[in-house]
Protein backbone atom coordinates (compact mmCIF):
# COMPACT_ATOMS: atom_id res chain seq x y z
CA UNK A 1 0.00 0.00 0.00
CA UNK A 2 2.64 2.27 0.96
CA UNK A 3 4.43 1.43 -2.03
CA UNK A 4 1.87 2.49 -4.47
CA UNK A 5 1.39 5.44 -2.77
CA UNK A 6 4.97 6.30 -2.85
CA UNK A 7 4.31 5.66 -6.71
CA UNK A 8 1.44 7.64 -7.32
CA UNK A 9 3.24 10.88 -5.72
CA UNK A 10 6.50 10.16 -7.75
CA UNK A 11 4.17 10.48 -10.83
CA UNK A 12 2.47 13.52 -10.06
CA UNK A 13 6.11 15.49 -8.89
CA UNK A 14 7.01 14.32 -12.48
CA UNK A 15 3.88 15.72 -13.88
CA UNK A 16 4.14 19.40 -15.82
CA UNK A 17 3.11 21.97 -14.08
CA UNK A 18 0.40 22.68 -16.42
CA UNK A 19 -1.19 19.07 -15.70
CA UNK A 20 -0.35 18.94 -12.03
CA UNK A 21 -2.76 22.24 -12.18
CA UNK A 22 -5.50 20.47 -13.96
CA UNK A 23 -5.49 17.52 -11.50
CA UNK A 24 -5.57 19.82 -8.72
CA UNK A 25 -8.42 21.33 -10.06
CA UNK A 26 -10.25 18.32 -10.72
CA UNK A 27 -9.66 17.22 -7.19
CA UNK A 28 -10.96 20.41 -5.59
CA UNK A 29 -13.89 20.46 -7.90
CA UNK A 30 -14.41 16.97 -7.82
CA UNK A 31 -14.59 16.77 -3.81
CA UNK A 32 -17.52 19.49 -2.99
CA UNK A 33 -19.57 17.52 -5.32
CA UNK A 34 -19.12 14.34 -4.25
CA UNK A 35 -19.76 15.08 -0.78
CA UNK A 36 -22.70 16.61 -1.32
CA UNK A 37 -24.21 14.02 -3.19
CA UNK A 38 -23.58 11.63 -0.25
CA UNK A 39 -25.14 13.83 2.39
CA UNK A 40 -28.33 14.97 0.29
CA UNK A 41 -28.62 10.67 -0.27
CA UNK A 42 -28.18 10.45 3.52
CA UNK A 43 -30.74 13.09 4.42
CA UNK A 44 -33.08 11.61 1.51
CA UNK A 45 -32.74 8.01 2.79
CA UNK A 46 -33.55 8.93 5.97
CA UNK A 47 -36.67 11.38 5.03
CA UNK A 48 -38.09 7.87 3.21
CA UNK A 49 -37.58 5.84 5.99
CA UNK A 50 -39.11 7.85 8.05
CA UNK A 51 -42.21 8.63 5.75
CA UNK A 52 -42.21 5.13 5.47
CA UNK A 53 -42.62 4.02 9.23
CA UNK A 54 -44.83 6.98 9.88
CA UNK A 55 -47.19 5.45 6.84
CA UNK A 56 -46.83 1.82 8.15
CA UNK A 57 -47.86 2.66 11.69
CA UNK A 58 -50.66 4.84 10.62
CA UNK A 59 -52.02 1.59 8.89
CA UNK A 60 -51.41 -0.33 12.13
CA UNK A 61 -53.48 1.95 13.65
CA UNK A 62 -56.31 1.91 11.49
CA UNK A 63 -56.03 -1.92 11.01
CA UNK A 64 -55.82 -2.04 15.17
CA UNK A 65 -59.61 0.56 14.85
CA UNK A 66 -60.98 -1.71 12.14
CA UNK A 67 -60.22 -5.11 14.42
CA UNK A 68 -61.32 -3.28 17.41
CA UNK A 69 -64.73 -2.31 15.64
CA UNK A 70 -65.79 -5.91 14.28
CA UNK A 71 -65.08 -7.35 17.00
CA UNK A 72 -67.61 -5.82 18.20
CA UNK A 73 -70.02 -5.57 15.42
CA UNK A 74 -69.58 -9.56 14.35
CA UNK A 75 -71.34 -10.81 17.64
CA UNK A 76 -74.35 -8.78 17.07
CA UNK A 77 -73.93 -9.25 13.64
CA UNK A 78 -74.29 -13.08 13.62
CA UNK A 79 -76.78 -12.87 16.61
CA UNK A 80 -79.40 -10.12 15.21
CA UNK A 81 -78.70 -11.48 11.23
CA UNK A 82 -79.18 -7.50 10.73
CA UNK A 83 -76.87 -4.34 11.79
CA UNK A 84 -78.79 -0.97 12.15
CA UNK A 85 -76.96 2.32 11.55
CA UNK A 86 -78.35 3.51 15.28
CA UNK A 87 -76.19 0.53 16.63
CA UNK A 88 -73.33 1.51 14.25
CA UNK A 89 -73.62 5.20 15.44
CA UNK A 90 -73.44 3.98 18.73
CA UNK A 91 -70.46 1.89 18.43
CA UNK A 92 -68.83 4.71 16.82
CA UNK A 93 -68.88 7.12 19.89
CA UNK A 94 -67.86 5.02 22.41
CA UNK A 95 -64.82 4.10 20.37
Amino acid sequence: MKKQIRKLLHRFENLKFRKKLSVLMLIVGLVPVVFLAFSMQYGMTNQLREKEQYNLEKILRTSHRFMKIWSIIYPIHKVSGIFSIRKWNQIMRNI
